[in-house]
């Protein structure tokens, strides 16, 4: 039934709130994004997608962020254990993965599986 789904749906959302405020309430990243510094929340985080020289992250209730940074440096300025190097384009928030193969990893919240690359499959154990 559609309630059973939004319900669901809510219940999802609850308990990324309640992995994310573990891990990372609070906390924030500074990037420059088009000339100016914005602080995005890290709960916030879907996860980050690397796209030539800039970071593409991927938020929950906005629209995805750009800014002109590698994913290693970034992956350097967030909290330590909290997010993973899964494959050279992409960084995810640990609490949200929800089910994780040698291949790909899946995220609360997100639709699609992410691939992990062979160089980074250690990060994940």
């Amino acid at each position: 039934s559609v309630r059973a789904a939004a319900e669901e749906k809510e219940a999802v959302r609850t308990t990324l709130e309640r992995a994310a405020a573990d891990a990372v309430a609070g906390e924030t990243v500074s990037l420059k994004v088009d000339y100016k510094t914005v602080q995005i929340p890290l709960a916030e985080i879907r996860y980050i997608e690397s796209r030539n020289n800039y970071a593409c992250l991927h938020l929950d209730n906005r629209e995805d962020v750009v800014s002109q940074v590698t994913l290693k440096a970034l992956l350097e300025t967030l909290p330590e254990g909290k997010f993973i190097r899964i494959h050279r384009s992409y960084i995810v928030p640990a609490y949200r993965i929800e089910h994780k193969s040698a291949t790909s990893v899946k995220l609360i919240g997100v639709d699609v599986p992410l691939p992990v690359g062979r160089a980074h499959k250690e990060n994940l154990k």
